[in-house]
Formats: C-alpha cells, structure tokens, sequence
C-alpha cells in the first residue's frame, strides 16, 4: 500500500469516528486502498442528464427518476410539515428525510446519541428510524486510528461490532442472511452503545458468579414460577434458570448483534425452547456447564448466546420441535447470524487475557462446535483456523501451564471445602477436557491437525455425573476420580484397576468418561502415526515398533468395558427413526478407527471425487496416488478387517429387530439426528465402504459408461435411478451372510468374530451393488443444512453415477 496515497485518503475524506450502521450493500465502486485520489474520482461514474423535467414556475430542475421528481415536488407543494422531536428544537422541514438527516446532527454532537428518531407516519402513528450509513462511513471508521485498542477497556462505552464485516453469508433455502444481517429489506439496524462492566472503587470487578462476569442489574430476578420456561411435552422442571429469557435478556443480545432484532425467530417464547433444547439434548452428551448453578439471567451474555446459538443447531434433533404452541421458521439463519460475529466479541472482550476465564473457554467451545457441525463452509474453516486458541489460553493456566515435565498437576480436590472453587476448577479441568476432546475427534473425522496430546492432560477425569448434577452445600465428602493418564495406562494395558486403587478413587462411568478415554486412544494413535511417518523419512525404520496390535485390544477392552456398563442412552431424544440397538451406535468414531489406523480420511475424500481438500486443488497425479494406496489396503487383511466394522455400524444402525425378529423399517436423516458427530461418520463410513468395494470390484452396472461430459448427470428424479438391490436388502443379504449361527438376533463385535467375519467379507461377492444403499442416504444428506453434509451428499452422488459406470471421477458441484 503507498503511504502518501493512504494519508491522503485519510486527510481528504475522513475523520475520527465511530463505526455506523450500515443498511445497503450496494456501491457503485469497490474502495482500493492501493488506488490514487484522483484516479478514484475519475472512475466515479457520473450520471446522465434526467428525462423527468419538474413544472412548478421557475423551476427547470430535471431528474432521471420518476420518485426523486416526485420527492422534489414536496419542496414546492408540502402536503405536510415534519417537525424535528429533539427537546428544544422547533424547526419543521417539508420533507422527513430532510428532518431526519437534521435530526442526526442533534446525535452526532451529543456524548451519548439517542439511538433512534421518532419518524411520524401518516396515520399519526411513530416508528424508529435510524441514520443512514454509506461505504464512506464505513472506510472513515477502519482508517481511524484514534479508535484503538483502550476504547474497549472497562468503563468505555463502545460501539458494537456490527455485521457488515461478514458480506459473505450462505443462504438458507428460506431466508436472507444478508437481509437479516444489514437491514436491506427496508429496515435499519438498531447500533446501541454497550457499557463493559465497570470496576469498583478498589479498581476490583464486583463479586461473579461461576458463568458470569457481572452481577445481575438491580431489582432483576429470576421467576421461579415455571412461566418463563418454556412449557412442552420435553420439559423440565429443573430447567427454570437455565431457560429463562425475556424482553430485557433479549434487548440486550440485541446490543451486541443488532441484526438479531430483525429476525422472526429471535423471541422469548423461540429462545426459551432453544434453551431447553440444549439442555435436554446436547448437555446430557457433554456436560461441561454445571447446569445445577448456571442462570441464564445472570450468565454472561456471550456464553448465554454461544449456548442460544447451539441449541439453534439441535432444534430439528429435538423430537417435539413442531409443538402447536411455537413455530420456528429457520434456526439455521439465526445460528449463523450469531455466530459470524461471536467470535470477534469473545476475544474483543477486556476478560479475554490469560489466564482465561471459565466462560471464554466454554464459549470458544460452544462457537466451534456449532462452527464444525452446523454452519456453513467459510465457517467451518474459521474454526479450523482458529481450533488452537482454546488451547493456548490453557497453558497458560495452571490446568495445561507450568514444568511440561511434570507427571501430574496438583488435584487436591478431596480436600477442599469450598463449594465454589471446587466448581471452578472442576468446571474448568472439564472444559479442558473439551478441547481435547474436540482437538481428537476433529484430527479423525475431519483431518485437522491436533495440537493437544494425551501426554500434556495430566489432571483427573471428570467428576462423578451424580455429584456433577446436584447443588452443592460444600459438606460432601468427594472421592476424587483417577488421573487420565493412569487410566490410558491401564487402558493400554487391557487391565482392570487394582483393588487399592478402586478403594480410593471413583471409577464410576459415565458417557462423557468413555468419550475421554476414546479420544485418549486416538490421540495415542495419531501420534504413533506421526512418529512412524518420521522414521520413515529418517530411513530409520529398524526403530519402528509394532504398536497397532495393542491398540486394537486397547479399543475392544474399551468397547467391552461400555458394554458392560449399565449406561443410559440417548435413543429416546431422537424420536420415530433409527438410534442404533447397542450403546456402541452413540459413539461412532469407534467404528472407523480401524480404518483410520491405515489409512487417512484425505485418501476417501478424494477417491470419491472431491476437486479440493482443504482449499487445494486436486489433479490427477494426487488421484492416481490416492488410488493406488486404496488399492493396496483394500487387498490387505486391514481392508476386510476394517469395513467389518463400518458394516456393523450401520446394521446396527438401520436394521433394528424387534423380539420377533421382524425389522422395523426406519430412515436416517442426518438433519435430526441427536448424537453429536454421527451424521460425519455415517457419510464417511459409506464412502470408505464404496472405495473398498469399487476397488474390489468394480461398478454395479455401465448404465452411464457412454453418457459424454456435461450429459451424465444423475437424474433428477431418485426414481429414476437404476439399482439392483435397494439399501435395506443390501445390508439384510450381508448380514445374513455374516451371521454363522442363525438363532443370532443381532452380529457379534467381539474381536476374534470379527476376524472370522473379514474372512468371510474377503469372499463374499456383489459387494459393489452399493447404488441403492448410497441412494437411501443421499437425500437426507443433500437436505441437510449443514453445508459439509450437503457436500458429503454430492459426494455421494458421485460414488453412485461412477457406479452406474461414469468415467468422469470428479465432482465439479461439491462446493456449490
């Protein structure tokens, strides 16, 4: 960028300001910073003498539209006067745009403007207007420099971000995000100043409760009546705090996102539900908020969105979403609108430094699992490339901080007697364990690169869930659960605690333990694999060791132990559709690690046609590698020994067996289904199964072999598409081969069956008739409004025209 130009930009144009609002997106020339002044203007376009000639005596003013010579005619023949409502002003103006515009310079000299103009109608009635912004505006604020840092210290009041940084928003197949984001459908976004918390005279913060950063305003209660909460057939009584919001809550959200105002579903009645929703569906699976103590009233106000924004995710995973008494037209719009500028609030905030507080790890959190699984592309890589902060405010606090050689960290929660502090730390170590959990499981479903490893988690598993759920007096007598690494040892070892340890420590299970152990044996696994990749390129492999025997008895000891756990599932969250018949179907990562151990997610992505991975463009030289790596696995005893298990998934998934044997029929859809991360894996696990049966075997049939590029298309119509075995029968006919012993109501996953059962899939034939299988699915995935899903449903809309005998191997639309 020149400097001269740039200081010139500034010194012509521009001063010191805060941000306005902005309410158009169009702009007749796209600001260059690296642009001269003059050169600007000259690109300026100029517009043409008009054709719309005003007639009022004396006046040869012309216009080029019709409703401009219209708005000018009230200067001469004024059907009304507009007076300026600003207390001691008596001026009245023909027009009202000429009043408003006066209107705002009464706002622009005052410290704290009045927010809104009272605009008179013509039924007498008022309105709120607001100023209008322009693109000038908007430069004049982003090359301020007297707007710094400082102006968002406490005490400041500031100017909220609003959403016309975020231009580029996907668009729901219902409404505008853009239109709800700037306010173009006519309306004007609301900017209010936002007053951080104010210190007290010690220079301290008021006292904060455990999500809190403030105490509630005075005279501000919480109803303990059961009305604020939201009342449906999936409600809980224990959920009054939790799920209470109202005009107040909900004006001050507003501060922070005005484009929430505008949009229909952003009411009490609405949030109270979504609450509901995400303590009713998504907590049960993590419990990392102490539910028992939060109050969505006193909460901080960007935790209590980050949670709005997650229960927005799992409204249609919610069974009783279509209830009478409410009507949510488009939770996706709404979560995006809340996400997009979330993540600049959080680290905006004077509470953002180290070491952190316990409500910007669990917001960060929440953005990113709601980024991951619910939003868009552009969003889903934000949170990629922005999945190590949570980790790095960590080490530097005492949880993931201090000597990196150390075993453990000091856990002296057996000893504490203040209810409170326990809460903290214990509210904090499970946030950590959050991060973990997502750094492991994004690193296998997704490829991203893990920064996290179980070697650094060296403080104890999460409290019992029992004592985790109740309201604590401070007199209870804890009994501390085991370090983590203690427990992967034993893991890792196919070993039962001794009965020393059992004595002292609670080893009680619970849904998210096992997830905890799970991800410590991917962690375990991923950095073998890296360690291994490194011998190789060292040519030091004489010190590689075999190490994915242990893993694999390490993963079915996990899998026995879950099984022999009397855990509740969530199948009843999920209502009239197929949850699975084993508690193994509620952690389906279990089933691809196998395959993973191999092989690498990167390979099946662009085997079954993806043009990019990670914004990389694929060519055929990266295909003919990828294929050849397939080829070999998929010759292998790893080949077979791995698809058994994606076979087992989904059996138990789609073929649930009532006592007589008979199969209820059931559908999947990945739009409702309740358990975290499974839509992922069930596409995954089909594209893993196609590229090792399309390897093996070809296509099912060559009904599009000589279709020409730009004519072989699938059909609109799934009717219309040819098949040979439909998805039910198809894993019907391999169950039934797989089972040795007829009087099986269900295939077994011990391990040694599972190897009899890779022999048996070596041999077995037409395992390639996958284009009714891919066709059950492929719909809901297309319907789905996450956009990674609806890629993964193009996807595998291309495994099946290649199975119908395409030769194109791309697919070109998987991004759009």
């Amino acid at each position: 960028m020149r400097t001269g130009s740039l200081n010139q930009l500034k010194k012509i144009h521009y001063k010191a300001s805060p941000a306005p609002a902005l309410n158009t997106m169009s702009s007749t020339h796209v600001f260059n910073p690296n642009e001269d002044v003059n050169t600007a203007k000259q690109k300026k376009r100029k517009r043409a003498t008009g054709h719309f000639e005003c007639t009022y005596p004396n006046c040869s003013k012309t216009f080029t539209r019709s409703d401009h010579l219209s708005r000018h005619r009230l200067n001469h023949n004024p059907t009304r006067r507009y007076v300026c409502s600003w207390e001691g002003c008596d001026k009245s103006f023909a027009r009202s745009d000429v009043r408003d515009k006066h209107f705002q310079r009464h706002q622009q000299r005052n410290v704290l403007p009045s927010p809104t103009t009272p605009v008179s109608e013509k039924d007498g009635s008022s309105r709120t207007m607001v100023k209008d912004g322009s693109n000038k505006d908007i430069f004049r604020w982003l090359l301020n420099t007297d707007y710094a840092v400082q102006d968002f210290l406490p005490g400041k009041v500031i100017e909220p971000l609003d959403s016309f940084f975020y231009f580029d928003v996907d668009r729901s197949p219902d409404s505008d995000i853009q239109d709800l984001l700037i306010g173009s459908k006519g309306t004007d976004i609301v900017r209010q100043p936002v007053v951080m918390e104010q210190p007290d005279a010690a220079g301290k913060s008021q006292e904060k409760g455990l999500h809190s950063s403030y105490v509630p305003e005075s005279g501000q209660k919480v109803s303990s009546d059961g009305k604020n909460n939201f009342n449906n057939s999936n409600g809980d009584p224990t959920l009054i705090d939790q799920t209470y919001f109202d005009d107040v809550l909900r004006d001050k959200l507003i501060q922070l996102v005005p484009g929430l105002q505008y949009h229909a579903d952003f009411e009490p009645v609405v949030i109270r539900y979504c609450l509901n929703v995400f303590w009713t569906v998504f907590h049960p699976q993590y419990p990392f908020i102490h539910r028992p103590t939060f109050k969505s009233a006193e909460a901080h106000p960007l935790l209590l969105l980050s949670i709005i924004m997650v229960g927005l995710g799992f409204v249609n995973k919610n069974p009783d979403h279509r209830i009478d008494s409410i009507s949510i037209t488009d939770s996706y719009s709404l979560g995006n609108i809340i996400a997009h500028p979330l993540r600049w609030l959080i680290c905006s905030s004077h509470e953002f430094t180290t070491p952190p507080e316990l409500w910007i790890i669990q917001s960060l959190i929440l953005l990113e699992i709601y980024e991951i699984n619910f939003s868009n592309r552009k969003l889903h890589e934000r949170a990629y490339l922005h999945h190590g902060l949570k980790t790095q405010l960590l080490r530097r606090s005492p949880l993931l901080g201090g000597d990196p050689l150390k075993n453990k960290q000091d856990d002296d929660e057996s000893n504490t007697t203040n209810a409170q502090k326990w809460l903290k730390r214990e509210s904090m170590k499970r946030a950590a364990f959050m991060c973990f959990h997502l750094d492991t499981t994004h690193g296998a479903i997704f490829g991203h690169e893990m920064i996290l490893n179980s070697h650094q988690i060296k403080f104890s598993l999460p409290c019992n869930e029992n004592l985790w759920n109740q309201t604590l007096s401070g007199s209870e007598k804890i009994k501390p659960a085991m370090n983590f690494l203690d427990v992967l040892k034993l893991l890792l070892k196919q070993q039962d605690p001794p009965s020393t340890l059992v004595e002292t420590f609670d080893f009680s299970s619970n849904h998210l333990n096992e997830n905890l152990k799970l991800s410590g044996l991917i962690s375990v696994l991923f950095q073998l694999e890296e360690k291994d990749m490194e011998l190789k390129l060292l040519e030091w492999e004489s010190m590689k060791a075999s190490w994915r025997d242990t893993l694999t008895l390490a993963l079915d000891w996990w899998k026995d132990h879950l099984l022999s756990q009397k855990l509740s599932t969530f199948s009843n969250l999920s209502g009239n559709y197929c949850t699975g018949t084993s508690l193994l179907c509620e952690f389906p990562v279990y089933f691809i690690l196998q395959t993973f151990m191999k092989m690498k997610q990167y390979d099946f992505i662009i085997f079954t046609g993806a043009p990019t991975r990670m914004n990389v463009r694929v060519g055929m030289s990266d295909y003919t590698i990828v294929e050849k790596r397939i080829r070999s696995w998929s010759k292998s005893s790893a080949g077979s020994f791995s698809v058994v298990f994606l076979y087992l998934f989904l059996i138990d998934l789609l073929l649930v067996s009532d006592a007589e044997k008979q199969d209820l029929e059931f559908t999947y859809d990945p739009n409702t289904d309740p358990i975290l991360y499974r839509p992922n894996l069930v596409a995954l696990s089909l594209m893993i199964l196609w590229s090792y049966n399309f390897i093996q075997e070809g296509p099912e049939s060559t009904v599009m072999a000589n279709l020409k590029e730009g004519m072989d298309d699938l059909p609109m119509n799934d009717k219309d598409i040819p098949y040979q075995e439909c998805g039910r029968d198809y894993l019907k006919r391999i169950r039934n081969e797989l089972m040795v012993d007829e009087n099986q109501l269900k295939l077994s996953s011990d391990l040694n069956t599972i190897k009899l059962y890779s022999k048996i899939i070596t041999g077995m034939t037409h395992k390639n008739r996958m284009v009714g299988l891919l066709k059950f699915f492929k719909k809901g995935f297309l319907n789905c409004t996450s956009t990674i899903c609806r890629e993964y449903g193009r996807l595998l809309e291309n495994c099946i025209s290649r199975s119908l005998g395409r030769r194109r191997i791309l697919c070109n639309n998987m991004n759009q």
